[in-house]
């Protein structure tokens, strides 16, 4: 009686975890970097890590949302009203999108151990294997 007491307060202390706000100054110096790198003119108004996973969500002053693991690798960007710079997107997803989907954007790329799952302007959504063939290895939305 007593360990199934215990087993459901740490259910219970595991489902009330919040996620926790972080300093931009007190992230991972990668995450600094690449933000700096890749978005020089954007300022980081907004971070939080993740309880359940410790992933760090920022949120830029220009719109853009970032993810990143816990080996401080980006594993989603996102933004609606400007652009994704390209020199994220692995060239061959540029490519698929201008032949298949010309005049479109890449509003948002999540990469993951099974491959890419990417949203365009026109809010189709699609996802490719590690080879940038076409995949389905989760339910899109």
């Amino acid at each position: 009686m007593l360990f199934a007491l215990c087993m459901v307060l740490a259910a219970t202390n595991v489902c009330l975890a919040k996620d926790k706000k972080v300093k931009p100054e007190n992230l991972p110096a990668p995450v600094q970097q690449f933000v700096k790198n890749y978005f020089p003119s954007a300022k980081i108004v907004e971070v939080t890590q993740e309880a359940d996973d410790l992933d760090f969500n920022l949120t830029l002053s220009n719109g853009t949302k970032l993810e990143f693991g816990k080996d401080n690798q980006w594993s989603e960007i996102a933004n609606k009203k400007a652009n994704i710079p390209s020199k994220l997107i692995p060239s061959q997803i540029i490519n698929y999108v201008k032949q298949k989907y010309p005049g479109t954007a890449i509003t948002c790329i999540e990469r993951s151990s099974l491959g890419y799952d990417i949203s365009l302007s026109n809010n189709k959504q699609f996802q490719l294997n590690k080879q940038f063939q076409p995949a389905k290895f989760k339910d899109v939305d």
